[in-house]
């Protein structure tokens, strides 16, 4: 199983861009890409990703993501960063204030 390639910015230890390789669920992805910044494992952070949003239909958004005419695109808050996921096809974890939902 292949997995999600990240790219650190030197300028910014806490950006991070995963490049979605594979067909594991985004949620997973999302898990490890924030436990890359956090320089954990997984299992290791703070905050559950459903604190946040809500895994199943994060996931059943970007399964169906093939079938919509336009782009997709969703922003949360989650363990103090702000990830956006973006056609799934890439997720930017990035240093945040808040942990609210803005899209």
């Amino acid at each position: 199983m292949s997995q999600a390639t990240r790219r650190m910015d030197e300028t910014d230890p806490g950006f991070v861009t995963a490049e979605i390789t594979d067909d594991r669920p985004i949620t997973q992805i999302v898990v490890e890409t924030v436990a890359t910044v956090e320089e954990v494992e997984p299992t290791d952070l703070s905050t559950q990703l459903y604190d946040s949003v809500d895994p199943e239909a994060l996931d059943a958004l970007y399964d169906s993501a093939d079938d919509r005419d336009g782009p997709l695109a969703v922003s949360f808050g989650f363990d103090g960063y702000e990830v956006s996921i973006v056609d799934g096809d890439r997720i930017t974890v990035r240093p945040n204030v808040t942990d609210d939902c803005s899209s």
